[in-house]
């Protein structure tokens, strides 16, 4: 059973239901994407960053003409798997039926509805891109160290 999770925000309240794992597939696979240039941004000491390398980071993502379609894309996965409740009436719907009118000119609320809907289902995806970017700074930070004169591999000893 997919898992459900609630998010109150303004007066609604949202019911997201996890996506199924062909759906986090294609999912993952827009996020990686749109991410990738973004990751070469990265300083080398990993995930915590100044406002410079912050902004360093974001651009990439900002300026990739297809931010559009991806966010498209993910709202119209993530409104499918949504009902939303206005809490002064108990009127609930399909976010995806009323999404347009919904969230007209409340793009705050439409970002925290998304980011939350993303972290119900994507979270282990966005663990495991953490992990591998940490283990390649790592690895490229290792590279970059200087070798004693005085160590010797396992060939020839």
């Amino acid at each position: 059973m997919l898992r459900t999770e609630s998010l109150s925000l303004s007066g609604y309240t949202y019911q997201v239901t996890a996506i199924p794992a062909r759906t986090g597939t294609r999912v993952a696979a827009r996020l990686a994407n749109a991410l990738a240039p973004a990751v070469k941004a990265l300083p080398e000491e990993g995930f915590e960053m100044n406002a410079e390398q912050l902004a360093a980071f974001i651009a990439p993502i900002l300026q990739d003409p297809s931010l559009g379609d991806t966010l498209d894309y993910l709202i119209g996965v993530f409104s499918a798997q949504t009902t939303v409740t206005d809490e002064s009436n108990n009127n609930t719907q399909p976010l995806a039926r009323a999404f347009d009118i919904h969230f007209a000119d409340k793009y705050d609320d439409m970002l925290s509805w998304l980011v939350f809907a993303l972290q119900l289902s994507m979270s282990s995806f966005f663990r495991v891109a953490r992990d591998h970017a940490v283990r390649a700074a790592v690895a490229q930070s290792n590279s970059k160290s200087p070798r004693s004169a005085g160590t010797t591999g396992s060939v020839g000893a």
